[in-house]
């Protein structure tokens, strides 16, 4: 039994940039729900294809690790602990 090194979108404080301009402004195709009860709309489905608010285009995203995020918010959940 070995190691599985996660993928960089799995860690904590990753984050998607546009792969063709390096934007944050991701977004992705989903479909949402009415919920009568609570009055809003409630996230039913993701799908694969992403596109950059900023330039427009549907490609895939890449992934960045704030590394400093990351170490306050493990420091947090372990101090939790």
């Amino acid at each position: 039994m070995g190691y599985i090194k996660p993928q960089t979108e799995e860690l904590v404080g990753s984050y998607p940039v546009c792969g063709q301009c390096g934007a944050k402004s991701i977004v992705r195709d989903a479909w949402t729900k009415w919920n009568s009860s609570t009055r809003e709309w409630v996230l039913k489905a993701l799908f694969d294809e992403y596109a950059c608010d900023k330039c427009g285009e549907r490609n895939t995203p890449e992934w960045k690790l704030d590394q400093e995020f990351r170490k306050k918010r493990i420091c947090r959940l372990n101090d939790e602990m």
